[in-house]
């Protein structure tokens, strides 16, 4: 096992999910894409064909894994650590809520479990409304017993709400192996694409700790979903060994807002739908400044894009990127380097 859970495999495991980190379901567990890489060729802009890892062009290896795409070269194979098929653990919760101070309790208590749904090693994904919500976990290689014990606490949160107007259901079931758990929530067909815009926010442990319910309006504002893909493993490993946002290290969950529209809605309604989308990213920018955002899902409205998607690592990317694309063929919006091109990157300066 190895890679991202998409509709019809649209992810693939290499490309631009390695180099913006690489999340899935199973990241709690195994870590991101970028820990689980231990090899990679890329064709370089000078036209010279590199094999690059731990020993050979460590730097460039580095970058490659979390430091943004289309940005150092082409990438041709990645050659990735891979884990033995197990039996896994499935956990759905829903819920629907009538009384909107107890949805707003619900949602705050959702995120302050958070690290320890991570660490105990389920990972998964969820959305809500300003009335409902719903998340779906799984866990490889997890004892039914463990399973009830660690969502046990949950489920009796949510089941001490009734009283409040919250009515809740919780499954719980086995599947044998990762790839039939797949075959029977998502779409193994492939899917055509949407008009979307979204921003996205990396929960650090701190974050759901102590502001959980000034971030748990937010998110009932927007109907975010929630996607479940850090904390355990992820947070276990050393943030300088890949050239990843170094904010990765200390989240434990990625939030999204964002908003959609049909072919042929007018450019106003659009405009409208992008200023509350600015709105949304600068009140969980303010309220989480150095939590930073998942480069592969964000906006280009992101606020500090360097130190949002990159973190403390900018300066060193930057350097590599120069090192190894010195003719700066290489440019992508907000990417490593760009902050040399005007916005419409037509001209450098």
């Amino acid at each position: 096992m190895v890679g991202a859970i998409s509709d019809g495999g649209s992810v693939g495991a290499a490309g631009g999910w390695l180099a913006g980190g690489g999340h899935s379901i199973l990241s709690p567990t195994y870590g991101l894409g970028v820990d689980n890489a231990i090899e990679i060729s890329v064709i370089l802009s000078t036209g010279e064909y590199l094999t690059v890892n731990n020993y050979q062009n460590p730097d460039l290896f580095w970058a490659l894994r979390g430091g943004g795409g289309g940005t150092y070269g082409i990438v041709t194979s990645v050659t990735y650590r891979t884990y033995p098929s197990v039996p896994i653990q499935f956990y759905l919760f829903q819920a629907n809520v009538t009384n909107s101070s107890a949805m707003h309790d619900l949602i705050g208590e959702l995120l302050h479990s958070q690290t320890q749904f991570t660490d105990d090693g389920w990972g998964g994904y969820g959305q809500m409304t300003n009335q409902s919500m719903y998340f779906y976990y799984i866990a490889p290689n997890m004892t039914n017993e463990t399973a009830t014990a660690t969502t046990q606490a949950w489920t009796n949160y949510a089941l001490s709400l009734e009283p409040w107007g919250v009515t809740s259901l919780t499954i719980m079931y086995s599947a044998p192996s990762w790839y039939q758990f797949y075959e029977a929530v998502l779409e193994t067909s492939g899917l055509n694409g949407v008009n979307l815009m979204f921003t996205s926010r990396l929960l650090s442990r701190d974050t759901v700790a102590n502001k959980a319910e000034e971030v748990a309006q937010v998110l009932i504002d927007c109907n975010a979903t929630f996607n479940t893909i850090a904390g355990g493993k992820v947070n276990q490993i050393d943030p300088d060994s890949a050239g990843l946002n170094p904010a990765w290290r200390n989240a434990v969950v990625e939030t999204l807002c964002g908003f959609s529209w049909q072919d042929g809605t007018s450019s106003t309604e659009i405009e409208v739908m992008i200023d509350q989308l600015k709105g949304w990213i600068k009140t969980m920018y303010d309220l989480t400044p150095d939590d930073g955002a998942y480069f592969n899902e964000a906006s280009l409205f992101e606020i500090n894009w360097q130190e949002t998607f990159f973190g403390s690592h900018y300066s060193t990317l930057k350097n590599i990127k120069n090192k190894y694309d010195p003719h700066k063929l290489f440019v992508v919006a907000e990417g490593v380097g760009s902050d040399d091109w005007n916005k419409e990157l037509t001209c450098r300066f």
